[in-house]
């Protein structure tokens, strides 16, 4: 994506929903596209002890300069992903 507006060089413009998901929904989300359940186990050891317990991007600066929203749900770009690994021939 290139932007070309005054006043936008240097700036960072995060292409996002603005929307906040859980580790949780998106591998519920994952495992409807696949219709396969999958066992989660955690490794403690890379659990970090300052870790960010949610991340949201925003996507104000975006908007404020281009009117542009992103409109793709995070469930068709999981899908989109997901097909592409499938047929580029990488384990799944």
């Amino acid at each position: 994506l290139l932007l070309d507006v005054v006043g936008g060089e240097g700036e960072t413009y995060n292409v996002c929903s603005g929307r906040a998901y859980s580790l949780r929904n998106i591998l519920q989300m994952v495992e409807e596209i696949r219709e396969h359940l999958m066992e989660v186990r955690i490794n403690p050891s890379f659990v970090r002890a300052n870790e960010m317990p949610r991340l949201l991007g925003s996507n104000a600066l975006l908007r404020k300069h281009t009117g542009l929203v992103p409109q793709i749900p995070l469930r068709d770009t999981l899908r989109w992903m997901l097909q592409i690994n499938a047929t580029s021939g990488v384990n799944n």
